[in-house]
């Protein structure tokens, strides 16, 4: 998405509540930039960071992270910026021979989406999905991707603020959530829950799936 990032940060300000907190504050002029701002990231997380591969090899370094015994996310600052893209990568490196998931991300192999319901059309009956999947003994995950068009949404007092400059008189601070009809516009946290199983059930799933869109009940 595009948005005048040098106009959105030339705009910014902050606001002191009467406890005493300062909190970030945008003003008046930049309000619509705002919005433009938080309507691309919103695009950015459906269209990326929900995107099936995406959402599947996050669980999949998850899987992995919690076969580690010792393994923490640094808090040192330093320590965690050195934690970055090469340094995972080594480590999954290191463990492809004995962590079947380190050797699924390596080797580029992730797992197979084979069911979806959610914000666009798709909306697979997930819940027999997986009953059947349990019964059957395939293993497989489910994962549900939240996203909002701001964590400031519905934060009343304790979120951004905008500053209104009016021509003549004092300025005066109120709430984003006050000063922009986006939120009430997207006002639906948006959910998308999907199922993924191993390559090698793939085939026999999928077609257990065609059978559930078709209004059949029983597996293939």
């Amino acid at each position: 998405g595009k948005f005048d990032y040098d106009w959105l940060i030339g705009h910014l300000t902050h606001h002191e509540s009467d406890d005493g907190r300062v909190h970030l504050a945008i003003e008046d002029r930049a309000i619509y930039t705002f919005d433009d701002f938080l309507i691309s990231r919103m695009h950015m997380f459906l269209m990326v960071y929900f995107h099936p591969k995406v959402v599947c090899y996050d669980h999949m370094l998850r899987r992995f992270y919690n076969e580690l015994p010792d393994f923490e996310i640094p808090v040192d600052p330093e320590a965690f910026v050195a934690l970055d893209d090469a340094a995972v990568w080594r480590m999954l490196a290191q463990a492809r021979e004995q962590s079947r998931w380190a050797r699924a991300i390596v080797d580029g192999d992730p797992l197979v989406l084979v069911g979806e319901r959610g914000w666009h059309a798709r909306n697979d009956d997930l819940d027999t999905l997986e009953t059947w999947l349990a019964t059957e003994g395939i293993e497989h995950f489910r994962v549900t991707s939240h996203g909002a068009i701001s964590k400031y949404k519905g934060s009343g007092g304790n979120g951004v603020f905008v500053r209104i400059k009016p021509r003549f008189g004092e300025s005066r601070c109120m709430p984003l959530g006050e000063a922009t009809t986006l939120f009430g516009r997207y006002a639906e946290t948006t959910a998308m829950e999907r199922t993924f199983v191993a390559p090698e059930a793939s085939e026999r799933v999928g077609a257990f799936v065609v059978g559930l869109r078709a209004g059949a009940t029983g597996a293939p």
